[in-house]
């Protein structure tokens, strides 16, 4: 991660100390072209572009230090308020290390360097006819400035002006362009590469989108919908799982020999209705869901195949039949439940965790659960809320077993926020890079352009 970016921040500096120096060369060509008439020698004007980034390096580097070592102290004040921080009684400060002071030094003198590469080179290359004739001005025909038909139409003045300006400046117009480019990607490839690491440190860490999880019943649901519309609660989806024996038709699937034990998970039926819709589905009675996602299947000898796409086709011919094991206490017995009237493949992200890696996950609504009186299973609540530990206490007292994990995972939440509030704070940075060397070009061509505005 450190090293991907430094290589960003070296990149982004490089681009934006060349382009100062470019304008900069533009703006002093007939200066230059002076030195030249009074003798001066290609090596002499490329050594003084190298001696202005020196004096600009010597006054910038530190500059730099002292606002970064600011910024830092700043910054870890805000994080030993986090509770983790304060419970292992650990203070966080800047510290200055001679090693990585050198080092930033270092690297911050050879970004400079290479920047000035190209501009000092054009420096060395300018003679006394090039800066009298001014052969860095663009000489662009009439006619390679008129617009066309509908622009002349449909666009306003200053948008006309801001083409013929753009054609105007030729190869600078596609520098700025190509510049505009780069700090954009640079923009986007740091901020998906922040979402990606923040999504994979929540991933890791088993984190998920609720606080509370109530273990209840089927006779317990209306009470508790009741108790939870009254209460702080943000949010709450009801899942059942249970496993039931289907006999599966194997003219469906991508490999042989299914085991006939699939995962029937069951969802409340307003998130199961969201789920359809968010598949472009219409919601029915006895309908099933199936993630189409990879499994991973065991074989006899222990090895492990995945099948990415495990699905040749799908529709309600797929199951012909599901039974539920029922224990009476002496033996088991089955039970045959209604067949699915619809099976529909659903491509969406699992936020509701109904999925199994090993084995096919069939989703159906809460209602179907009931109708075919599945109790055994039991079922699970999960609730968003603010006021996790005050809903726990509420939902004990009803004789409903919970578990708090946010009160649980606390510790993971905050290093996830301190892990946040770095990389962030690092996008920050990107996007006011980004905005400087977008400034920096504009205002050049602005600059270039002071004669035909007034």
């Amino acid at each position: 991660m450190i090293g991907i970016l430094m290589l960003v921040i070296v990149i982004t500096s490089i681009m934006i100390i060349y382009q100062a120096f470019h304008l900069s060369t533009t703006d002093r060509i007939q200066y230059l072209g002076m030195l030249s008439s009074v003798g001066a020698t290609p090596k002499q004007k490329k050594r003084s572009v190298y001696f202005e980034g020196l004096i600009l390096s010597i006054i910038a580097i530190p500059l730099g230090i002292m606002i970064s070592y600011i910024g830092l102290t700043i910054t870890f004040q805000f994080v030993n308020e986090i509770d983790i921080i304060k419970q292992t009684g650990i203070i966080i400060y800047p510290q200055i290390s001679i090693v990585y002071l050198m080092i930033v030094m270092i690297l911050s003198f050879i970004t400079v360097m290479i920047a000035l590469y190209i501009p000092a080179r054009k420096i060395s290359k300018i003679s006394v006819m090039d800066a009298l004739r001014k052969s860095d001005e663009i000489k662009v025909k009439k006619s390679k400035l008129k617009v066309n038909i509908l622009m002349r139409k449909y666009g306003s003045i200053s948008g006309q002006m801001a083409l013929k300006n753009y054609k105007r400046q030729g190869k600078r117009s596609k520098v700025i362009v190509l510049s505009l480019v780069i700090s954009m990607c640079l923009f986007i490839t740091v901020f998906s590469f922040s979402q990606m690491f923040v999504g994979k440190i929540k991933e890791e860490s088993h984190l998920r989108n609720y606080d509370v999880i109530a273990y209840a019943s089927l006779n317990d649901i209306q009470d508790l919908n009741k108790t939870l519309k009254t209460k702080g609660v943000d949010d709450y989806y009801i899942v059942a799982y249970n496993y039931v024996s289907v006999d599966m038709n194997t003219d469906y699937l991508q490999y042989e020999n299914p085991d006939s034990n699939i995962g029937l998970y069951a969802l409340d039926d307003l998130h199961f209705r969201q789920l359809c819709q968010d598949n472009d589905i219409q919601p029915s009675d006895n309908q099933a869901l199936i993630y189409d996602r990879s499994i991973t299947i065991v074989t006899d000898d222990a090895q492990e195949i995945k099948y990415d796409k495990p699905y040749l086709k799908m529709d309600k011919d797929f199951i012909k039949k599901i039974e539920y094991e029922i224990y009476d206490g002496n033996n088991n017995t089955y039970k045959s439940l209604e067949l699915f009237d619809s099976i529909e493949l659903i491509h969406t992200k699992d936020k509701y965790y109904l999925t199994n890696q090993h084995t096919i996950s069939v989703i159906v609504s809460l209602d179907y659960i009931q109708r075919n009186q599945i109790e055994n299973g039991g079922i699970d609540y999960y609730i968003q809320t603010d006021q996790h530990s005050e809903i726990c206490e509420t939902l004990e007292s009803m004789g409903i077993n919970t578990l708090d994990v946010t009160a649980n995972t606390q510790m993971t939440i905050q290093i996830t926020q301190i892990a946040q509030f770095f990389v962030y704070g690092f996008v920050t940075i990107i996007v006011l890079l980004t905005l400087l060397n977008i400034l920096n070009m504009m205002s050049a061509s602005i600059e270039k352009r002071k004669k035909s505005l007034q």
